[in-house]
């Protein structure tokens, strides 16, 4: 598991490295994914804010978890992650989790 997070970690370094992967338009930046790139960048999220949660405690839905100094890394992961992952699903035309992610 542990070389699997340092591999994600080197992968996703080289991907926000590549000078191709932002490309600036009149509104902004387009940043250009491959379907397989894709659905890897969403695990990675979905990791990241799975492993913030459990470093939290578990906090049920709308339970706000104790914010300490050691934990507020944790919190800014979990909540970063799951912008991310909204953000991203959004640019893919999908506005609401399916009816499983749900249950």
């Amino acid at each position: 598991l542990a070389e699997q997070r340092q591999e994600n970690r080197r992968q996703v370094l080289a991907m926000l490295d590549d000078p191709q992967r932002f490309r600036q338009i009149k509104s902004g930046f387009e940043f250009t994914l491959t379907p397989a790139q894709v659905e890897w960048l969403l695990q990675v999220l979905n990791d990241v804010r799975v492993g913030s949660w459990l470093a939290l405690g578990e906090p049920e839905p709308g339970e706000e978890p104790e914010v300490t100094e050691q934990n507020a890394n944790y919190l800014l992961g979990m909540e970063l992650g799951g912008f991310f992952e909204s953000a991203l699903l959004a640019a893919l035309g999908v506005s609401e989790s399916p009816r499983w992610m749900e249950e």
